[in-house]
This record gives structure tokens, C-alpha cells and sequence, in this order.
């Protein structure tokens, strides 16, 4: 059942009875189910922690642990500090005689540790053993921290001399750490040592802590991102913390808005980043959300955009939500009446949703292929750092655009639209990839058209050459035009711009294979320079490269532009592709999110954005007898009227902004 866990800082050394009298109010009003309580976090964190240290944290938050038990509320730790998150100054105590981390790039810092340390880990399981015997949390978190990636100043490691050893025993070498590097962008045998090695790391490392913490029935895990760089694998993982008779452990996945962002950019984070570590994690692990709010206060992130966030959450198929909304300092429950009446207010239509059963594996709509193994793989010009892209960008692109998807692992499937992105197609062999384009239509970006070309493949796509033209200041393109006798948005030739968070322009030189272009490229000038958005009998080319280029953004932005939305959508359904499985929405950024379960059609819709539309118009081949509605505001099935033209539902019902319903098709 769907439930709330409250992440709380309750310190030592501050008036604590008058705070756990808070909290408890707080669980009681907001309907909390769970407290997770931190040990020495972010801005009171001591580094790594001694037990003389940390049983000041213990003992106080044993007290709390009598009332809140009380309240029939769990109780769950959540010590702050793994391997450490970034270099805060503090460097180790005395007695710590680990093995810090170095970067790629030679720097090191003070606190991070190397996670092959044997002192390290010896400490570590001794702190978590203390933990358990004291506390008896009823879920023993591991922070996201424990990664080899992201520990500023540090970006990518590690590299310190017990890696580099591993590194040459694998190889038979004797490598220095620049000279490696070096060797991993350019032979495919040293990055497959690399990546190993970094897989074996926190593989092992994980086992260690598993194996030598006694007594802990139920662990969780903060995964943040997918982990790509280090070649993670997330079921493995989660594997390992269910070992040996323990119960199913927890992912607590991040919704990517640690303060207040864009409602656009936010949509296309969450469908990048914790919709694909979702898919990842599958049945392996109890999935669980983390709202932050950092730096915690109603300036940064109203009460209203955390309840924004729940509502979205949902296509995510979660147990629970996490909540940090009070800051680590310490200072306890602080204005939270409308954190309280927001949580309250939207639990029992989250409960509603959980209770329906939906899973990532019951998924409708183009099938996005992901491959954990992608890094092996990935041609990159120049930096070790370029192999940690994971592959996610189309499932975020045609979702936000309103075409249904759903994440796919196996590429021996057939009559299915499928969607490659993030070089994907590099992972398999030629006979793989061939079979893939003679039994599916494939949608692609200039990333796989390129990975074809690599492969001696392109004639698959009729590509006979391509050239990469850079946005904005190549001079060689302006814009998109509609190359179709279309209206689109009641205008014939509907421009769309193609200088700012595009990303660069593929031009490609085509065969004489029979094909259909909806869109083509211009330059300043208003001369054609190339096809744009082209369909042909196997496939589907959206000929740009998947980055917004050196700009500080997030998302591509300009690709979602109606004329894109409209072409992809138009040359799905017109290309002779299997139509049953397409779910299209016409409102900008209502996002649905399909699920097939028996004789039920689920159609989860999030409205990512702040306007309001009158109705919701959803186009399916589909033809449903009956069709009923759980919004948050009724949370029990309604019926719902509609109407039903030419493959298109209109759903006679409001689509709240920021909010989200679930449509139920029954066949």
C-alpha cells in the first residue's frame, strides 16, 4: 500500500524533545507512514563518522523511536555519508587510514574514499553493524553516494593506485593513470577493462557490505542516475541486497528537482532520468520516490510543486514517497501546515493508483530498446567522460510530444515500432541490428544513423553519407519547413526554428529507395539544404544529434515544437507500422503513459505544465466499450464522458495544470 516517508534530521545537540513533539504532529497530520531518520548530514556532516560520534545521534533518536512506534509509524536510517558526496574540507580522523579517491584527471580530495579500501570497508560494516543492534531500523539505507562518479571536486573515478593495479592486472600492462585514459577513448579492450574494473567495484563492494552486516532484514538504495559511466547494473545490484533470505530491498529514485525548475524541463528530466532508472530497476527492488527541497524553504519549492510532483509520479509505479522538505540542520518540523494539507490532500488517489497493480512491464506504445552496456560501446572523440550516455533520450522525446512509449531490453522482437537512441545499436552485432530493420519500423536520431554507417549497415536506412552541421554557428542551416501540403496549427509551411536546443543537424545523402520527407532543412537564405524528419518503409529519421551543444540547458527545447510533434506523429500512422499499440495526445506536454493489463487498458495522463485544458483529445486505433476516470479529486472509478470520431477520443473532462488522472479502457 502507498505510502510516505518522512527524512528527518533530529540532532543531538539541539532542544530535541521539542522537535520529536513536532514531528509526531506532523506524522499525524501528513499521514506519514515511515520517519527515515539522517545520521550526521549535509551541513552538520562530520565526514566519516566514529561510532563515539554517532552514538550521540543513536540515543536520541531512540527516543524518538518510542513515540513514533507508538504512532504505528516505521522507523528507517538513512546515515548521510558512504563514500562520501563531495570534498567539504573535513578530510579523515585520525585512525582513518583509507585510500581516498582520485579522478580521472589526477584530483584528489580529502574525505571521498576509494571503495576497494579494506580499511574503509572494515569501518563501514562495523558503523552499520552499530546501527542495526541499536536501532533496528526497519529499512538500513545506502546513500546515492556510493558511486564512482560525481564526488566534487571529482567527476569521474577512481583511479587511485589500487585501481590502477587492477586496471594493469587485467590487461597485462603496466599503464599510467593519463596514459590509460588515454588508451580507454581509443582500444575497446582497455575500455572493457576500465568499465570491468568499475562494475567489480561496486559490485563487490556491495557484497561485502551485504555479506558483513548482521541482522538487517531490509536495505534500500538511493540510485540517483542510471549509473552508465560505471557500467552499473542495476538488477544486480538489488540481487545482492535481497541475498540470503532478506526481504525485497528499496530504489529510491530521484524526480530530478532538487529546487523549483521549468515544468517543461522538469517533464523531460523526469522521462530521461527517473522514468529509464525505473525501467531499469523492473521487479528487482520496491521503487520509491525522493522529493528534496534544498535549501528547504518554501522560496525554493512551494508545497503546491511537491504536490505537483506526487501527481506526475505516478506512470513511475511506486510504493512510497520520500520527503527531505526540512532542513538537515536540524530545526525540525518548520512551517508545515501546507506541506501537511498538500500530502494529505493527494495520498488516497496515489493509494488509489498503487492498488491498480501497474508495472513498467505492462507497457504500450513505441518500444524504446536500452541497453545496460551501451559505455562497451559508445564512440566517443575524446574523454572518458563522453561513455556515460544512456540511451533514454527518444523515450523522452516521443512522451513528451504525446506519443506513448515504454522501455524496452531485447531487440529480437518483431512487428513493433522501436525506438534506438544514445548509440544503442552499437551494442549488437550486425545480425541483430539487420533483423531488428527487417522485422520492425525504427525510429532513430543521427546518433544511430551514424552508429550504421560505423557498422556497414546505412543501406538498412538507404543512407548513403551524412554530414553533421553545428547549430547556430555552422551558417549552413536556419530552420525546419513542412515539406507536406499540411496545416498545421491552421498554417501551410509551418516553420520551426533549429539554432538553439536542436542540437546539430545531420544532413543526409539518401538512396533511391521510396521514402517520404514531412519536413526539410533551410538555411538564412530560405533555400532547401536537406531532408529533415523522413520516413521510409523500415524507419523513421529524426536527423539530429542528441545534445542541445555547449548551451546550459537540459533538454532540447526547440525539438518539441508542434511541426516536429505533428510530423512524427503523421508518419507514424501513415507508414504501414502496427497502429494498436499507438496512443497519441494533442495537448502540449499531457503526457500518457499506457498499461495493458488483461481485458484493461490503463491510460495514465500527466499534465506537466501550468495551463488548464477543457478536454483531453487521445487518438487510438483502439475502440473501448466503456470508459471510467480516477482523478485525485474522485478517487474512486467515475465514469467519464467522451467522444469518439475518426480514431479520436475527446475525454469531456478538465485537464487540471500540473496534475495528472488515469483513464480506464475496458475492451
Amino acid at each position: 500500500m502507498y505510502g510516505y516517508s518522512l527524512r528527518y534530521s533530529l540532532l543531538p545537540t539541539l532542544d530535541f524533545e521539542e522537535r520529536i513533539e513536532k514531528l509526531i504532529d506532523f506524522c499525524k497530520t501528513a499521514e506519514i507512514d515511515d520517519v527515515m531518520f539522517f545520521i550526521s548530514p549535509k551541513e552538520v556532516n562530520v565526514g566519516h563518522i566514529t561510532i563515539e560520534e554517532a552514538k550521540k545521534y543513536t540515543d536520541v533518536i531512540a527516543r524518538a523511536v518510542e513515540r513514533i512506534k507508538d504512532l504505528g509509524v516505521t522507523v528507517s536510517l538513512n546515515p548521510w555519508v558512504t563514500l562520501g558526496h563531495y570534498d567539504s574540507g573535513l578530510g579523515l580522523k585520525d585512525g582513518q587510514n583509507f585510500q581516498t579517491m582520485v579522478g580521472h584527471d589526477g584530483t584528489e580530495n580529502g574525505m571521498q574514499v576509494c571503495p576497494l579500501d579494506e580499511n574503509w570497508r572494515k569501518y563501514f560494516v562495523e558503523l552499520m553493524n552499530f546501527y542495526v543492534e541499536t536501532l533496528q531500523p526497519d529499512v538500513l539505507w545506502l546513500e546515492d553516494d556510493f558511486r564512482l562518479a560525481n564526488h566534487e571536486p571529482i567527476k569521474l573515478g577512481c583511479f587511485c593506485e589500487k585501481h590502477m593495479k587492477r586496471f594493469n592486472e587485467k590487461l597485462g600492462t603496466k599503464y599510467d593513470r593519463e596514459n590509460f585514459l588515454k588508451a580507454v577513448v581509443e582500444d575497446s579492450t582497455v575500455r572493457k577493462a576500465y568499465l570491468d574494473v568499475a562494475r567489480e567495484t561496486i559490485e563487490e563492494t556491495m557484497e561485502y557490505v551485504v555479506e558483513n552486516v548482521k541482522g538487517q532484514k531490509t536495505f534500500g538504495l538511493m540510485t540517483g542516475g542510471s549509473c552508465f559511466g560505471e557500467a552499473r547494473r542495476m538488477k544486480k545490484l538489488f540481487s545482492t541486497l535481497a541475498s540470503g533470505n532478506r526481504n525485497k530491498p528499496y530504489n529510491r529514485l530521484s524526480l530530478c528537482a532538487y529546487r523549483q525548475r521549468q515544468t517543461q524541463e522538469y517533464c523531460w528530466l523526469t522521462n530521461s532520468g527517473a522514468m529509464f532508472v525505473r525501467a531499469l530497476t523492473g521487479d528487482s527492488a520496491v521503487c520509491v520516490s525522493e522529493l528534496e527541497d534544498n535549501p528547504h524553504t518554501y522560496y525554493s519549492k512551494t508545497a503546491q510543486y511537491l504536490k505537483y510532483q506526487l501527481l506526475s509520479s505516478v506512470p513511475q509505479c511506486l510504493q512510497m514517497a520520500t520527503f527531505s522538505i526540512f532542513e538537515f540542520l536540524g530545526n525540525g518540523v518548520t512551517n508545515g501546515d501546507r506541506y501537511a494539507a498538500a500530502l494529505k490532500e493527494v495520498k488516497p488517489y496515489l493509494k488509489k493508483v498503487e492498488s491498480l497493480g501497474l508495472r513498467p512491464e505492462d507497457g504500450l506504445g513505441v518500444k524504446v530498446l536500452a541497453n545496460e552496456n551501451i559505455p562497451y560501446h559508445a564512440k566517443v572523440k575524446s574523454s572518458v567522460l563522453e561513455i556515460g550516455k544512456d540511451g533514454s533520450y527518444l523515450y523522452a522525446y516521443l512522451t513528451q510530444i504525446g506519443v506513448a512509449a515504454t522501455f524496452i531490453f531485447d531487440p529480437n522482437v518483431k512487428g513493433e515500432v522501436v525506438a534506438v537512441s544514445g548509440q544503442v545499436l552499437r551494442c549488437y552485432d550486425k545480425e541483430t541490428v539487420i533483423r531488428l530493420f527487417e522485422n520492425n519500423f525504427v525510429i532513430l536520431t543521427a546518433e544511430n544513423v551514424m552508429a550504421l554507417k560505423d557498422m556497414d549497415l546505412a543501406y538498412l536506412i538507404d543512407v548513403v553519407d551524412y554530414e553533421i552541421f553545428g547549430q547556430r554557428f555552422s551558417g549552413k542551416y536556419s530552420f525546419e519547413e513542412c515539406a507536406t501540403d499540411d496545416k498545421i496549427l491552421g498554417v501551410t509551411r509551418l516553420r520551426a526554428p533549429s539554432q538553439f536546443f536542436a542540437g546539430n543537424y545531420c544532413k543526409i545523402i539518401y538512396g533511391n529507395a521510396p521514402k517520404t520527407v514531412y519536413t526539410r532543412t533551410m538555411d538564412a537564405y530560405e533555400r532547401v539544404v536537406g531532408n529533415a524528419i523522413t520516413a521510409l518503409p523500415n524507419a523513421l529519421i529524426i536527423p539530429y544529434v542528441e545534445t542541445c551543444g555547449d548551451w546550459d540547458v537540459h533538454y532540447p527545447a526547440t525539438m518539441l515544437h508542434p511541426l516536429r510533434g505533428y510530423s512524427v506523429k503523421k508518419a507514424l500512422k501513415e507508414n504501414g507500422v502496427k497502429t494498436s499499440e499507438l496512443f497519441y495526445t494533442d495537448e502540449e506536454n499531457v503526457c500518457p503513459y499506457v498499461f495493458d493489463k488483461a481485458d484493461v487498458t490503463y491510460i495514465v495522463c500527466v499534465n506537466y505544465v501550468e495551463d488548464t485544458y477543457d478536454s483531453l483529445h487521445l487518438r487510438t486505433e483502439n475502440v473501448y466499450r466503456e470508459i471510467k476516470i480516477i482523478t485525485p479529486e474522485v478517487c474512486e472509478e467515475q465514469a467519464v464522458d467522451y467522444t469518439y470520431q475518426d480514431g479520436v477520443y475527446e475525454i469531456l473532462t478538465p485537464v487540471k495544470a500540473m496534475s495528472s488522472f488515469v483513464l480506464i479502457c475496458k475492451k
